[in-house]
């Protein structure tokens, strides 16, 4: 995505990415796409009696709505500020594409 100014963030960051979903029926694309902050979400870890969930950051693709998680090595500093993932952010089609 293209920055055409810049927000709150004193940090200008980007990383560009494919499009590769996560595994399974839902398989990514292959969109290279630039991200920036706000397009990712956080998701903490957790556990739970069905789940023993590490933590996550991810984006959703605009080309086919499916969700791609970073590797932790392309996470930005203060990933936890990043906005929440949700159920409904995960489950919502985007109307643009």
């Amino acid at each position: 995505m293209k920055i055409l100014e810049l927000g709150k963030t004193k940090e200008q960051w980007t990383i560009q990415h494919r499009c590769t979903g996560w595994g399974g029926d839902n398989e990514g694309c292959e969109a290279l796409l630039e991200i920036d902050w706000n397009d990712l979400r956080y998701r903490p870890g957790y556990f739970d009696e069905k789940c023993d969930c590490n933590p996550t950051v991810c984006f959703k693709c605009p080309c086919c709505d499916q969700v791609t998680y970073l590797g932790m090595n392309d996470w930005p500093k203060g990933h936890r500020k990043l906005q929440k993932w949700t159920v409904e952010w995960h489950d919502a089609q985007d109307q643009a594409a």
